[in-house]
Protein backbone atom coordinates (compact mmCIF):
# COMPACT_ATOMS: atom_id res chain seq x y z
CA UNK A 1 0.00 0.00 0.00
CA UNK A 2 0.81 3.63 -0.82
CA UNK A 3 1.79 5.48 2.44
CA UNK A 4 -1.27 7.82 3.10
CA UNK A 5 0.30 10.89 2.19
CA UNK A 6 -0.11 9.81 -1.35
CA UNK A 7 -3.39 8.45 -1.43
CA UNK A 8 -4.89 11.68 -1.14
CA UNK A 9 -4.01 13.80 -4.08
CA UNK A 10 -3.55 10.37 -6.26
CA UNK A 11 -7.63 10.03 -5.69
CA UNK A 12 -7.34 6.61 -4.81
CA UNK A 13 -11.06 5.27 -4.29
CA UNK A 14 -12.77 4.97 -1.30
CA UNK A 15 -13.20 0.88 -1.37
CA UNK A 16 -9.37 0.09 -2.47
CA UNK A 17 -8.01 2.10 0.13
CA UNK A 18 -10.02 0.35 2.63
CA UNK A 19 -9.05 -2.87 1.06
CA UNK A 20 -5.53 -2.37 0.86
CA UNK A 21 -5.62 -1.73 4.46
CA UNK A 22 -7.65 -4.31 5.75
CA UNK A 23 -5.45 -7.20 3.43
CA UNK A 24 -2.13 -5.85 3.93
CA UNK A 25 0.85 -8.31 4.37
CA UNK A 26 4.59 -8.14 4.70
CA UNK A 27 6.69 -6.48 7.13
CA UNK A 28 5.30 -4.15 9.65
CA UNK A 29 8.95 -2.18 9.31
CA UNK A 30 8.32 -2.17 5.36
CA UNK A 31 4.65 -1.67 4.87
CA UNK A 32 2.95 0.66 7.22
CA UNK A 33 -0.56 -0.49 6.33
CA UNK A 34 0.23 -4.19 8.26
CA UNK A 35 0.65 -2.04 11.50
CA UNK A 36 -3.42 -2.96 11.66
CA UNK A 37 -3.48 -6.72 12.28
CA UNK A 38 0.11 -5.93 14.36
CA UNK A 39 -1.63 -3.65 16.64
CA UNK A 40 -4.48 -5.74 16.94
CA UNK A 41 -3.96 -9.54 16.55
CA UNK A 42 -6.95 -10.93 17.84
CA UNK A 43 -9.35 -11.52 15.60
CA UNK A 44 -12.23 -9.80 17.74
CA UNK A 45 -9.76 -6.69 17.99
CA UNK A 46 -9.69 -6.16 14.20
CA UNK A 47 -13.63 -6.91 13.42
CA UNK A 48 -14.40 -4.07 16.09
CA UNK A 49 -11.97 -1.52 14.61
CA UNK A 50 -13.06 -2.55 10.86
CA UNK A 51 -16.61 -2.91 11.62
CA UNK A 52 -16.30 0.75 12.89
CA UNK A 53 -13.76 2.23 10.53
CA UNK A 54 -14.81 1.03 7.56
CA UNK A 55 -18.94 -0.17 7.55
CA UNK A 56 -19.56 2.89 10.66
CA UNK A 57 -21.35 0.35 12.56
CA UNK A 58 -20.49 -0.35 16.26
CA UNK A 59 -20.76 -4.44 15.95
CA UNK A 60 -18.70 -4.16 19.56
CA UNK A 61 -21.65 -4.36 21.66
CA UNK A 62 -22.13 -7.75 19.89
CA UNK A 63 -19.37 -9.58 21.48
CA UNK A 64 -21.33 -10.38 24.21
CA UNK A 65 -25.06 -9.83 24.16
CA UNK A 66 -26.98 -8.99 21.22
CA UNK A 67 -26.94 -5.33 20.31
CA UNK A 68 -29.95 -3.48 22.31
CA UNK A 69 -30.68 -1.13 20.02
CA UNK A 70 -29.27 -2.45 16.41
CA UNK A 71 -29.87 -5.87 14.31
CA UNK A 72 -26.51 -6.94 15.31
CA UNK A 73 -26.23 -10.65 17.27
CA UNK A 74 -23.66 -12.25 18.45
CA UNK A 75 -23.45 -14.45 15.26
CA UNK A 76 -23.22 -11.52 13.16
CA UNK A 77 -20.00 -10.09 16.03
CA UNK A 78 -18.26 -13.91 15.48
CA UNK A 79 -18.99 -13.94 11.66
CA UNK A 80 -17.19 -10.54 11.25
CA UNK A 81 -14.39 -11.00 13.01
CA UNK A 82 -14.09 -14.63 11.68
CA UNK A 83 -12.73 -13.14 8.06
CA UNK A 84 -9.66 -12.29 10.15
CA UNK A 85 -8.94 -15.41 11.76
CA UNK A 86 -7.05 -16.37 8.12
CA UNK A 87 -4.72 -13.41 9.07
CA UNK A 88 -1.11 -14.35 10.51
CA UNK A 89 1.43 -12.76 12.83
CA UNK A 90 5.26 -14.02 12.72
CA UNK A 91 7.21 -11.69 14.46
CA UNK A 92 9.24 -11.24 17.82
CA UNK A 93 8.06 -11.51 21.66
CA UNK A 94 5.17 -8.69 21.62
CA UNK A 95 6.65 -6.46 18.49
CA UNK A 96 4.20 -3.23 19.35
CA UNK A 97 5.99 -3.01 22.27
CA UNK A 98 9.88 -4.32 21.77
CA UNK A 99 9.79 -2.56 18.45
CA UNK A 100 10.63 -5.65 16.96
CA UNK A 101 9.56 -6.29 13.18
CA UNK A 102 6.59 -8.60 12.53
CA UNK A 103 5.26 -10.33 9.68
CA UNK A 104 1.66 -10.20 8.47
CA UNK A 105 0.48 -12.86 5.89
CA UNK A 106 -1.98 -14.93 4.98
CA UNK A 107 -2.91 -17.97 6.22
CA UNK A 108 -3.32 -20.84 3.75
CA UNK A 109 -5.16 -24.01 5.64
CA UNK A 110 -8.30 -23.81 6.81
CA UNK A 111 -9.09 -21.87 9.77
CA UNK A 112 -13.06 -22.25 11.09
CA UNK A 113 -12.59 -20.39 14.63
CA UNK A 114 -14.63 -21.23 17.57
CA UNK A 115 -16.27 -18.88 19.87
CA UNK A 116 -14.71 -17.88 22.49
CA UNK A 117 -15.59 -20.47 25.19
CA UNK A 118 -14.59 -22.70 22.46
CA UNK A 119 -17.86 -24.23 21.44
CA UNK A 120 -19.73 -23.15 18.08
CA UNK A 121 -17.50 -22.70 15.06
CA UNK A 122 -18.30 -19.73 13.02
CA UNK A 123 -17.59 -19.62 9.80
CA UNK A 124 -16.98 -15.76 7.98
CA UNK A 125 -20.28 -14.09 7.37
CA UNK A 126 -22.30 -10.75 8.24
CA UNK A 127 -25.94 -9.94 8.80
CA UNK A 128 -26.51 -14.20 9.15
CA UNK A 129 -25.57 -14.36 5.84
CA UNK A 130 -22.26 -16.61 4.92
CA UNK A 131 -19.42 -14.67 2.47
CA UNK A 132 -17.13 -15.85 0.10
CA UNK A 133 -13.96 -14.74 1.78
CA UNK A 134 -11.15 -15.56 -1.18
CA UNK A 135 -9.68 -12.70 -2.65
CA UNK A 136 -10.96 -11.26 -5.88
Amino acid sequence: MRPFPQVVPEKVPYDQFARELVTAKGSTWKNGATVIHRDRPLTVEIGSSVSQLFLGVRLECAKCHHHPFEVWSQDDFFGFAAFFARVGHNGGLSPPISGGEELIYPKTVGVTPTWPDGGKRVAPGLAGRPVDHRSR
